[in-house]
């Protein structure tokens, strides 16, 4: 049985009918009902007869508590009567004390129902000749004397545990299935599900075999891609140092009137070098190459950097203003660490307002570090806070070519960190501008490595 929607369907038929089969069982071997006399003449003559002890001895509040107590229990309300006279309690029923006379004239227990609630008069028997206990059989007691009530709990536990087993059989591979999309949609392209259909030869058995074959077919590609960035980015390396030598050359043979145009060459070829040096730093990360793992003095790391930074914000008029609080060593890779900080830190100095100030504060945890840059200039709409990782990704206006960037710094940072099992989040400051955190662990925890947002085709 190879269908699923098939064995939905012969599973439901089959479910009604052991349902009717089983209720058809049940009321030929119910057990009679019981008495609903015998049940109640239970339940009140001991509680009616502690309660006359009590009278007879005058404590009246004992015998009354003793009467609340059982109702308080889910038991009958009783009512005392000697012939049509009520000696403790409060009757109801209109009906009750003639009741409670007629089992005592006939000295045995007598019921009736009034208004829908049974009522039982039981006679307390040779110490108190003249007494009669009238109970109110409360629900409880009426539904589970009653075989139908037996039955409609079996039908309803038969019924629930034949669609249990269905829900699990559908619902498991779905959930599985579920888990594998959104794993893969974070970048693990080595997610499979198959396993977990294994006997299985249904629509969810094929749709698991789909999925797998779509994981492979994505992570052939993304490694072909990877691979292609990072071989033409190693080939542009060598025409570019050739054409900055053979710049470097014409400007010694060339005379005064042909500088400004070798300067404008000399000025593209480092925007060009720059970014073959970005997409070849990216590519690696793609590519899972592995990163060292040392001791690193991150303070002076750290330091060094935001030094950098404001020798290059000075020149443009802005400031980065640094605030440390606690020992900030760890272990990874230095020069991965070097790559992040600066890419985030001059991202922020590029988009600062003029006269403005990026802020650094990093602080030491337990288990990690965390290092904030916050700029002062025009953030990001909400919507693209987490495509600013993306490579080559750009919000507008206010973060776009005219910047100078080249859309590969966040990415980068974003991958280096990530390769040492930390995170990175952006948010907008209340006060305006970017924040952009990283959170870097003390030590790496090491495993297979994935890519959060695979980079695009070229």
């Amino acid at each position: 049985m190879r269908s699923l929607f098939v064995r939905i369907l012969l599973t439901f038929w089959l479910t009604n009918a052991l349902v009717m089969m089983a209720g058809t069982l049940v009321y030929w071997t119910a057990p009679p009902r019981p008495d609903l006399r015998a049940i109640m003449a239970e339940l009140v003559r001991p509680r009616a007869l502690e309660a006359a002890d009590a009278l007879t001895v005058g404590d009246r509040a004992r015998a009354a508590a003793t009467l609340d107590e059982l109702a308080a229990l889910g038991g009958p309300r009783i009512v005392l009567f000697s012939g049509e006279e009520v000696v403790l309690g409060e009757p109801d029923r209109a009906g009750a004390p003639a009741l409670a006379a007629e089992a005592l004239a006939a000295n045995t227990t007598r019921t009736t129902t009034l208004d829908g609630t049974e009522l039982v008069a039981v006679p307390l028997g040779p110490d108190y000749p003249d007494m009669i206990a009238v109970g109110h059989a409360p629900v409880i007691v009426r539904l589970f004397s009653s075989a139908l009530t037996v039955r409609l709990i079996v039908l309803v536990l038969l019924s629930g545990l034949v669609s249990f087993l269905l829900a699990r059989y559908v619902a498991r591979p779905i959930q599985a299935v579920r888990a594998a999309s959104n794993a893969l949609a974070s970048g693990d392209t080595s997610v499979r599900v198959a396993a977990s259909v294994e006997g299985r030869q249904d629509e969810i058995a094929q749709l698991a075999h789909d999925f797998d074959r779509m994981a492979e077919r994505v992570e052939e590609l993304l490694g072909v891609q990877s691979r292609l960035l990072l071989d033409v980015s190693h080939e542009l390396r060598s025409p570019l140092a050739r054409l900055t030598v053979g710049i470097e050359l014409a400007r010694q043979k060339m005379g005064p009137e042909g500088q400004p145009a070798l300067d404008r060459m000399e000025r593209e070829t480092e925007r060009l070098a720059e970014l073959v040096s970005e997409v070849l730093t990216l590519a690696r990360l793609e590519h899972h190459e592995k990163t060292a793992e040392e001791d690193v003095e991150f303070e002076a790391l750290l330091r060094e950097l935001v030094d950098a930074t404001q020798f290059e914000a000075e020149a443009v008029g802005k400031r980065v203003e640094l605030s440390v609080e606690g020992p900030l060593s760890l272990r990874g890779d230095e020069e991965l660490l070097r790559r992040a900080l600066e890419n985030v830190l001059r991202n922020a100095v590029r988009f600062t307002a003029d006269q403005g100030a990026v802020d650094v504060t990093a602080v030491s945890h337990d288990t990690s570090v965390s290092i904030t840059v916050r700029d002062h200039g025009p953030g990001v709409p909400p919507e693209a806070l987490e495509g600013i990782f993306r490579p080559f990704y750009r919000v507008g206006t206010a973060r776009d070519r005219a910047t100078g960037g080249t859309g590969l710094g966040l990415a980068i940072a974003y991958r280096a960190i990530r390769a040492h099992k930390g995170t990175v989040t952006a948010e907008n400051h209340e006060g305006g501008g970017l924040a952009v955190t990283l959170d870097i662990p003390r030590a790496r925890a090491y495993g297979p490595r994935t890519s959060a947002m695979p980079i695009p085709v070229l």
